[in-house]
């Protein structure tokens, strides 16, 4: 997914998940999540809705050879 929103969106997301660090993955579970967790699942969120809404876009452009 972030090849794809690197090239559909904006380039920084192709290391979004690389630049978040190791050690921390574990703690997604821990109440309150920390800013770096609140910080990716922001951009995680966008990302799957900008993707989703530019599918829906190109679908709806191409209805017409449906028919």
């Amino acid at each position: 997914m972030a090849d794809l929103a690197a090239a559909i969106i904006d380039p920084s997301y192709k290391n979004m998940k690389k630049s978040f660090p190791k050690e921390k993955h574990q703690f997604w579970e821990w109440k309150p999540l920390s800013p770096i967790h609140l910080e990716y699942a922001a951009k995680d969120g966008y990302v799957s809705y900008e993707l989703y809404r530019r599918i829906l876009i190109i679908k709806n452009g191409l209805r017409h050879l449906h028919q």
